[in-house]
């Protein structure tokens, strides 16, 4: 007998400092168990440093043994657990010797486990996706607010350059009919009076006569007499390609005179109309019904210069030549 128990023994050693794991049954009858040193018990369960001495080893503590469960230190499910402190001061100090920086309560099935990534990243899309939102409704609101800017804008301006519609009284009706009446009239007056006038420039008894004296005023200052119709007597000097097929050049006077060389003022004689004078040449004895457009300053074939009466002939009558 004391032989059997001293062989059970030898393959159950007795406890030492440091607990050890066991593949079959002991005295104690647990398998698979470390037993504890004789060290006072951690209060509750999780995870404490490893009772053997394993360097940045954790060795779950159900709250009644250790367990065969370790992990290291440095795992990240460690540090991002939400751990259950020791609520009382007496209790982690009464730890802190032998647990030092530890006192992780938990039961095996609720070890600490890593965030999964598809959690993280819905959580940032999520979170992205609230941002577009409150962008969008941002942006919205402002582009609701410039729309709402560019209506009122509109419609200002609509009442701005609406023209006004106001209700005019007989009064005025028949007062604006009346000058419309007028302002027609007027015009179809003026018009006429334009039509009588361009008659009266071919009807010769509309133009004035002259007397030799009447005529010495008219030569010495002709600028006072612009507008009047005179009937003019002379007798062309030059018309050529100097002069244009618009003017020629005459000496004239206020009656007709016996020779050629009785008629002594330069005259410039011009035409709307080219072909009034078309048939003009120089030498030829004529007779002019014209208008005063008043004096012209022109060089002289000799080199030198001289001012006479510029008149417009509005009818001419070739009486003979030289």
């Amino acid at each position: 007998m004391g032989g059997a128990r001293n062989n059970q023994n030898s393959r159950c050693p007795s406890h030492s400092k440091r607990a050890r794991l066991h593949s079959q049954n002991c005295g104690d009858g647990r398998r698979g168990q470390i037993e504890r040193p004789d060290m006072t018990q951690p209060p509750g369960s999780g995870w404490f440093p490893d009772p053997e001495g394993v360097p940045n080893q954790l060795r779950w503590w159900d709250g009644r043994q250790w367990t065969s469960a370790t992990q290291p230190v440095a795992r990240p499910a460690v540090t991002q657990a939400q751990p259950e402190a020791f609520t009382t001061p007496a209790t982690t100090s009464q730890f802190a010797g032998e647990f030092p920086g530890l006192g992780i309560a938990d039961t095996p099935g609720n070890e600490p486990k890593k965030k999964s990534n598809k959690v993280v990243i819905g959580a940032i899309a999520a979170g992205i996706l609230v941002i577009i939102i409150g962008i969008a409704a941002v942006n919205g609101g402002k582009d609701k607010d410039s729309e709402t800017t560019a209506s009122s804008a509109m419609t200002s301006e609509a009442k701005t350059t609406a023209p006004a519609t106001t209700t005019k009284s007989a009064a005025e009706v028949a007062a604006s009919a009346a000058a419309a009446t007028s302002a027609r009239a007027a015009s179809e007056a003026a018009a006429e009076a334009k039509r009588q006038a361009e008659a009266a420039k071919l009807d010769p008894n509309t133009y004035e006569s002259m007397s030799d004296r009447d005529f010495a005023l008219f030569a010495k200052n002709p600028d006072a007499y612009k507008g009047r119709k005179l009937t003019l007597y002379g007798v062309v000097f030059q018309a050529d390609a100097a002069t244009g097929s618009r003017m020629f050049l005459a000496r004239t006077a206020g009656s007709p005179q016996d020779a050629s060389y009785d008629y002594d003022q330069n005259t410039v004689v011009t035409a709307v109309d080219p072909t009034l004078i078309a048939d003009v040449v120089e030498d030829d004895f004529v007779t002019l019904h014209v208008e005063v457009l008043g004096s012209q300053s022109y060089d002289t074939q000799r080199g030198g210069s001289t001012t006479a009466p510029k008149v417009q002939v509005n009818i001419i009558t070739v009486t003979g030549s030289k």
